[in-house]
C-alpha cells in the first residue's frame, strides 16, 4: 500500500508540473481581500490537475468552474461532465484521486448517459470579519 501511495504522489507531482507548462486557465490568482488562501489554493489545484489531464480524458465532455469565488456562496468548486461509462487512464485518474483528497466534498449525479461529480471546497472566505460578503 505504501508504494501505490509513493507513485500517487510522484503522479500527482507530474501532473502539477505538466499544468504549470500548459496555457494557464483564467482565474483570479489573487481575487482579494477576505479570501482563504488555503482554500483557493486547493480549488486551483483541482482544476489544473483536470485541466492537464484533459487529453487523457476522452469520456470527460465539460469541465466547469468560476474564475473567482462567489460572494453568495462559502464555497468554491470544479465539476466535471462525464459520459456514464468511461475509462479513465493514468493521469485523469491521478487528476480525480488528487480532487478527491483535496476537496471538502465529492457529489455524484447521474442523468441518462451522463455523470456529473462536483469536487467542493469550502470555507472560501476568511472567518476573521474580513468576508467580503
Amino acid at each position: 500500500m505504501e508504494n501505490r501511495i509513493a507513485q500517487l504522489k510522484a503522479d500527482a507531482d507530474k501532473l502539477m508540473e505538466k499544468a504549470e507548462t500548459m496555457c494557464p486557465v483564467s482565474l483570479v490568482n489573487d481575487p482579494g481581500i477576505g479570501v482563504n488562501a488555503d482554500a483557493w489554493e486547493r480549488y486551483r489545484t483541482i482544476l489544473n490537475g483536470f485541466i492537464a489531464a484533459k487529453g487523457d480524458m476522452s469520456g470527460v465532455l465539460d469541465v466547469k468552474y468560476l474564475q473567482s469565488p462567489d460572494t453568495e456562496d462559502d464555497f468554491v468548486s470544479v465539476t466535471v461532465k462525464l459520459d456514464k461509462a468511461c475509462t479513465l487512464h493514468s493521469d485523469a485518474r491521478t487528476a480525480l484521486a488528487l480532487a478527491a483528497t483535496l476537496a471538502d466534498m465529492v457529489t455524484m449525479t447521474t442523468n441518462g448517459d451522463r455523470m456529473w461529480i462536483n469536487f467542493a471546497v469550502g470555507g472560501i472566505w476568511k472567518e476573521d470579519g474580513n468576508n467580503a460578503h
